[in-house]
């Protein structure tokens, strides 16, 4: 979906990146951990639903997540590794 795509990164690129930097640095700084999915999501945008750049398929979130999550094999659910 390249409508989508454009739109994705219209948003994050314009509208989203400076104050994710300027957390991030703040975040850093303080030695506060900090799940950075950014790019990851920039990076995604053929996944968004049709006619809109916000919001992902559920199914991405939860690969996104499974970086820094693992998987309770008796619930199913994402655990924190």
């Amino acid at each position: 979906n390249a409508a989508a795509t454009d739109r994705a990164r219209y948003m994050a690129a314009s509208r989203s990146r400076r104050l994710y930097e300027v957390q991030k640095q703040l975040l850093q700084s303080l030695g506060v951990p900090f799940l950075d999915v950014y790019e990851a999501f920039y990076l995604s945008g053929d996944w968004c639903f049709d006619e809109d750049g916000r919001h992902y398929a559920v199914w991405l979130n939860y690969v996104v997540l499974g970086w820094f999550f693992g998987k309770d094999e008796r619930s199913g659910q994402l655990e924190m590794i």
